[in-house]
């Protein structure tokens, strides 16, 4: 499959795995994949949320696309509860800002009528 990849000038390759599944998280590691992220209530498992790591794994094809320098394997936790409430905040603004745009769409064409 890499070689595919590789072939195709693909440079990663990524992939989810539950943050408990520790057999395949070995797995993974020992074939290259290193850890890069956390997300949180990822997975809805019979209505129980699981948390999942984002796994990455270089490729032949790989170059570094920025000049910063960060510690890739430093697992990065994202989607925490604040994350959530910010992300829904902004949703509501912008279903809001929808609805004042319809009604004065409404309200020209009644004026126009």
């Amino acid at each position: 499959m890499e070689e595919e990849l590789n072939s195709r000038k693909f440079d990663v390759l990524s992939l989810h795995v539950k943050t408990d599944n520790t057999a395949a998280i070995n797995f993974y590691k020992k074939n290259g994949f290193f850890i890069v992220r956390e997300l949180q209530d990822y997975y809805d498992i019979n209505g129980k949320l699981h948390g999942a790591f984002v796994m990455k794994k270089r490729l032949e094809n790989y170059t570094k696309r920025f000049s910063v320098n960060i510690d890739e394997e430093k697992m990065m936790k994202v989607g925490s509860k604040s994350d959530r409430i910010i992300t829904s905040v902004v949703l509501l603004l912008f279903v809001l800002f929808c609805i004042i745009i319809v009604a004065y769409c409404i309200n020209l064409a009644i004026k126009e009528s």
